[in-house]
């Protein structure tokens, strides 16, 4: 997937998929946690996966990582990271608690971390499936508390992953007045990406 063949276009194509994806995951994630959650979508852009190591402060920044492989019509894989802090507080907000009162991620906190990204990755898929008709099932997740590059290599090492670019879909959760954003990473083959192109008619 080169960057410059999306055109305007396309581009509005996959914000109205992540956004179709982001109003599903709130209402489902909001029966999880018993309380309204809303979803935000602010920015769709396009990245080289190489790079994804500078996002953030660099390699060394711990963050929580869930990788999903897919596979059906369209496949690949998609990443949904989140930085220590905001890790924190996105724990914080969905158990009910005051902002700052988690200081440290337990096994429970990172299986709800597991099943709130779970969430918005099957809400963007079955939204990507409907929209362009091609059939797209996720695989098991793996979640993993580590440095941003360990997360990064492990993938490229383990999965041999064949993609130059991903479409970065920044996702903000919202409740009351709390505000927190996450990264989800929706990284096609190449092939996959050209399949999907071709079906958005926008190429």
């Amino acid at each position: 997937m080169k960057k410059q063949k999306l055109t305007e276009l396309q581009m509005d194509a996959l914000r109205e998929i992540a956004n179709i994806g982001a109003c599903h995951a709130a209402t489902a994630l909001s029966q999880l946690v018993q309380k309204k959650i809303l979803i935000d979508v602010p920015q769709i852009t396009i990245v080289r996966f190489p790079d994804l190591t500078s996002i953030f402060d660099g390699p060394e920044t711990m963050v929580v990582g869930m990788y999903t492989p897919i596979f059906g019509e369209i496949s690949g894989s998609i990443l949904f990271l989140l930085p220590r802090k905001d890790a924190l507080r996105i724990v914080d907000m969905l158990w009910g608690r005051s902002l700052g009162d988690t200081k440290t991620l337990k096994e429970k906190d990172l299986e709800l971390l597991r099943q709130t990204a779970s969430i918005l990755v099957a809400s963007y898929l079955s939204a990507l499936t409907k929209f362009i008709g091609l059939t797209t099932l996720a695989s098991s997740s793996a979640i993993s508390f580590d440095m941003l590059g360990a997360i990064v290599d492990a993938i490229i090492i383990e999965t041999n992953i064949k993609a130059d670019e991903a479409v970065l879909v920044e996702t903000e959760l919202l409740e009351t007045s709390d505000r927190v954003k996450g990264l989800m990473f929706f990284i096609p083959d190449n092939v996959s990406i050209d399949k999907i192109l071709r079906k958005i008619k926008a190429e």
